[in-house]
């Protein structure tokens, strides 16, 4: 085994043993070999190239003997010149079976640590999906993300007007979506396989990785109609103060992460829950009494920016 290679996979054991040893680190190793090993073979293949063959060495000499035999000063060719080169060349024909036996070593090697540590090898990306089914699901893939993000950063402080008829099936919708997201994701993972060359461990990638994936976006689709309602309604809703009736007070906790403390109002019959941190300005009054807000008011809702306490 030459020092480059011993070197490449030392190189390997090393990543192996500080647990980044991946599919991404296991292919570049095999594409330095495979480098290695081509630049040797191209050594080899230059410096047979200027040494010939036993075969043309007898065949030239067999058709030159006659001619040479009568001209004057003839020298009979140097046995040992023929054996040194016979040499050389079975010495090229033991080094190219040493590089090969070495890349075949390395090969097994990577392929022992693969089968070890349950690492797949990276896929091609498949056939494209046709462009009539992947236009409409980029599309509604990109809604629906842009909504339910524009849900979690708006929604906290919007009282939808359809709030309650939405909330009732929701739920089924959800479940509707399931298998919706599941088919999508999975075709889209046959066409690219991004996730078997992120995650290469069938147990990580499709128990864990893709549930998770299937469950956020579906998610993200129920949201996304409350989330685009709460920017249109803050976008194209006219400000102006308003009352609602403080339906619960949430308990205060300064510091934590996201909201300190949130309350349910209701505003038209419609009951919400919104965030309070850094919106109240006063004191509020107790639950069941009327506050007074000012923010902006559309058909969609409530966009609630101020709440007016005592």
């Amino acid at each position: 085994m030459g020092p480059e290679v011993a070197s490449v996979l030392r190189e390997g054991l090393a990543l192996e043993r500080k647990g980044l040893l991946d599919a991404q680190a296991t292919e570049r190793i095999e594409a330095r070999l495979h480098a290695l090993y081509e630049a040797q073979m191209q050594d080899l293949r230059d410096r047979q190239g200027s040494v010939p063959s036993a075969g043309e060495s007898r065949s030239g000499q067999a058709q030159s003997t006659s001619s040479e035999e009568r001209r004057p000063g003839y020298r009979a060719p140097d046995p040992d010149a023929t054996a040194r080169r016979e040499a050389l060349l079975h010495r090229l024909d033991e080094d190219r079976r040493e590089m090969d036996r070495s890349l075949q070593e390395a090969k097994d090697r990577i392929q022992a640590l693969r089968a070890e540590y349950g690492f797949a090898e990276p896929a091609h990306r498949g056939p494209p999906l046709p462009r009539a089914v992947s236009v409409p699901l980029a599309v509604a893939g990109m809604l629906g993300i842009a909504g339910g993000m524009l849900g979690m950063a708006l929604g906290d402080a919007f009282i939808w007007s359809s709030g309650a008829g939405y909330g009732t099936v929701a739920p089924w919708i959800f479940l509707a979506a399931l298998p919706l997201v599941a088919l999508a994701l999975y075709c889209a993972e046959r066409a690219g396989h991004g996730l078997r060359n992120r995650y290469p461990t069938w147990f990580v990638r499709w128990l864990f990785v893709y549930p998770c994936m299937v469950l956020i976006f579906a998610g993200m689709l129920v949201a996304s109609p409350m989330g685009w309602s709460a920017a249109l309604g803050w976008g194209l809703g006219t400000f102006s103060r308003t009352e609602v009736r403080l339906v619960s007070l949430g308990r205060l906790s300064p510091g934590a992460k996201g909201c300190d403390q949130s309350a349910e109002v209701e505003f038209k019959g419609t009951s919400s829950r919104i965030c309070l941190e850094g919106r109240v300005r006063g004191t509020l009054p107790g639950p069941g009494e009327m506050v007074a807000v000012s923010g902006r008011i559309s058909r969609l809702g409530l966009y609630v920016e101020q709440v007016h306490g005592r």
